[in-house]
């Protein structure tokens, strides 16, 4: 994948333990930090999803 200045950029999502041991999901972008995921993080990247592509749909005249 790429950023929006066309560098490459890694994306990992996977699963990781919390500083007090809990296993949790998470995803790292880049040389960022790793956020872990709640269900309703993971709710919320999911609604954002199909709304950025309705999104781009509409402004590419798709729809």
């Amino acid at each position: 994948m790429v950023d929006s200045t066309g560098t490459a950029v890694d994306i990992t999502i996977g699963v990781t333990t919390d500083r007090h041991g809990r296993f949790s999901r998470a995803m790292g972008i880049g040389d960022g930090p790793t956020a872990l995921l709640t269900d309703d993080a993971i709710a919320r990247l999911k609604t954002n999803l199909d709304d950025s592509e309705r999104d781009l749909a509409r402004v590419e005249g798709r729809r």
